[in-house]
C-alpha cells in the first residue's frame, strides 16, 4: 500500500519534531 508509505513518512517527521521541538504532529 503507497498511502501506508506516506503515513509512515509522515510519523517518521513527526518524530523527529519531537525530539526537537517537543511535540508530535503530522501538521506543520
Amino acid at each position: 500500500m503507497e498511502y501506508d508509505r506516506d503515513l509512515n513518512a509522515c510519523i517518521n517527521i513527526a518524530r523527529r519534531l519531537m525530539r526537537s521541538a517537543g511535540w508530535g504532529s503530522c501538521e506543520p
